[in-house]
């Protein structure tokens, strides 16, 4: 591409535009330029998408770190649909190419789509459909044997870089250029050898072929290097790709309280319902109440317009995904996660047997159960509490699923920062609406969405070890029974602040429901 360019180089700028005077020098300011610095570095600091591409240069380097997301990069997403289809139609017609058995399969491939956008009773929340069924019916239909007709597809001649005739790019007198596809990647996933293939449904309810292919020559680099990831929440899949790896687990303190409420979902499908969103602001409006600086993550179409979800004047906002990796909200003092939010499940699936497939790992001979308990990690509960969730049959996928939910609320919560938060400040607070438990994360209390309207924690702080809160006369009271034991009154090791008079007081008078302490300043 840079060879032609007319921006690559001053004899390229002349043959396409002589006499005018050149624009811009990439190999002084651009691309060019920056693939030269890079060739020359010792360390190259870049974008994953700079070098997690199948790009030669990786294998150039003695180690690489990576900072979170990296498990996107190891396979790619292809897409075939009837404009895929008929371009290669027209390929096979403008080059007079023998590929009839191409066209016959691209026949079943597109009657398979017509099925499918008539179905009735489609399943709203149904994303990828298994294929085979589908093709098998269409196929048998137009009379044809569909593994003799991938067979026969496969023996089509491919250049030395495995792309068949009709792929490769041209152009014809409108101009229009036709990309490369993989058609290669295509056959193996209608197979099932490695690549996974599913029909995938369309905004327009029209269908498409989407397969998810593993960039074995990117994995298989990365496997002989010395590898770092920086990512709190590894993915299962990553384990497959990366069997070598290492975890290595960092606990770090943080000044943070975390609620959750134990008696809804609030799935999207729940917020669609008008009064479901009305009750879901009032509870935001509520932990909301005394924060200085809220913040609420939402699914983005109930960030705005007729769907928007009421939200307190002083209250930040962003939706879920969104600038994961910035500091923008670490002074932040509270943060409310609305909804149980993850990526679509048969992505998530397609997603891990894509990366099982690659490392010949077998399907797990026994099926999981259909429900499991999971179990909330609260630290302050007398009692164990836990909820019977829907699972799915594969451990494997279970496993990715769980880990997906866990992950955007583990980064969700990470955006607050509040392992730098002072201790010296009240600790950041979080009400998880959604009543999923999150794996080991600790949970400070579990609520309900009643109890947070009614009654919600409005000042965040810790007066010897004990969640304190505001009194209706306006001081600190106990949420819970205080109790000192085995220190005295005037014992050194009680805090040295302004809190040392409150103890004292508190031991004093003993335990009165309306005691009031005076405000922290």
């Amino acid at each position: 591409m840079c060879s032609d360019c007319p921006f690559g180089s001053a004899d390229n700028w002349e043959n396409s535009h002589p006499g005018q005077p050149r624009s811009f020098e990439c190999e002084q300011v651009g691309y060019i330029a920056s693939r030269r610095a890079s060739e020359a570095a010792q360390v190259v600091i870049a974008t994953k998408d700079a070098y997690l591409n199948n790009s030669d240069m990786t294998d150039d380097f003695d180690g690489i770190i990576c900072d979170e997301d990296m498990l996107p990069h190891l396979y790619e997403v292809i897409d075939y649909g009837s404009e895929t289809f008929a371009g290669w139609r027209e390929a096979i017609n403008l080059k007079n190419l023998p590929a009839t058995a191409w066209e016959r399969l691209m026949a079943v491939i597109e009657l398979a789509f017509d099925k499918l956008a008539t179905r009735e009773n489609t399943p709203t929340i149904q994303r990828l459909i298994e294929p085979r069924p589908y093709l098998l019916e269409s196929a048998n239909q137009l009379l044809e044997d569909l593994d003799e007709l991938i067979f026969q597809c496969g023996n089509y001649k491919k250049s030395n870089e495995g792309a068949f005739d009709f792929e490769r790019p041209y152009e014809h007198n409108s101009k229009r250029r036709f990309p490369f596809k993989g058609g290669a990647e295509l056959l193996d996933a209608l197979t099932g050898f490695v690549n996974v293939v599913n029909f995938s449904r369309c905004p327009d309810n029209s269908y498409k072929l989407v397969v998810h292919a593993p960039r074995t020559k990117l994995v298989n680099i990365l496997r002989s290097k010395t590898l770092i990831i920086l990512d709190a929440t590894l993915p299962p899949a990553l384990e497959f790709y990366l069997p070598g790896l290492k975890e290595v687990k960092f606990e770090v303190p943080q000044n943070i309280q975390v609620f959750q409420i134990t008696d809804a979902l609030y799935s999207k499908q729940d917020l669609f319902n008008p009064a479901t969103r009305q009750r879901v602001g009032r509870a935001i409006a509520a932990f909301a109440d005394g924060k200085q600086k809220p913040l609420t993550i939402l699914p983005q179409r109930f960030e705005k317009g007729e769907l928007a979800i009421p939200l307190p004047d002083n209250s930040q906002v962003e939706h879920w995904g969104k600038h994961k990796a910035t500091n923008q909200y670490s002074s932040c003092d509270s943060l409310v996660l609305v909804g149980h939010h993850m990526r679509p499940i048969d992505l998530i699936r397609a997603e891990l047997i894509t990366a099982r497939n690659f490392a010949t790992v077998s399907t797990p001979r026994g099926k999981g159960p259909g429900r499991v308990l999971k179990l909330y990690n609260c630290l302050m509960e007398g009692v164990g509490a836990g909820r019977w969730m829907k699972a799915d049959p594969d451990p494997d996928v279970q496993a990715a699923i769980e880990q997906d939910y866990q992950a955007n609320n583990i980064q969700a919560i990470g955006r607050l920062r509040a392992s730098c938060r002072s201790r010296d400040m009240a600790p950041a607070q979080v009400l998880i609406l959604c009543n999923e438990p999150v794996g080991d994360l600790p949970i400070t209390k579990l609520v309900t969405v009643d109890e947070i309207i009614t009654n919600p924690p409005k000042i965040t702080t810790f007066i010897d070890n004990n969640f304190m809160k505001r009194s209706k006369n306006g001081g600190l009271v106990p949420v819970y029974t205080a109790a000192i034991t085995g220190l005295g009154v005037l014992d050194d090791n009680l805090t040295q602040d302004l809190t040392r008079e409150n103890q004292i007081l508190e031991v004093i008078w003993g335990e009165f429901d309306d005691l009031d302490y005076p405000l922290r300043q």
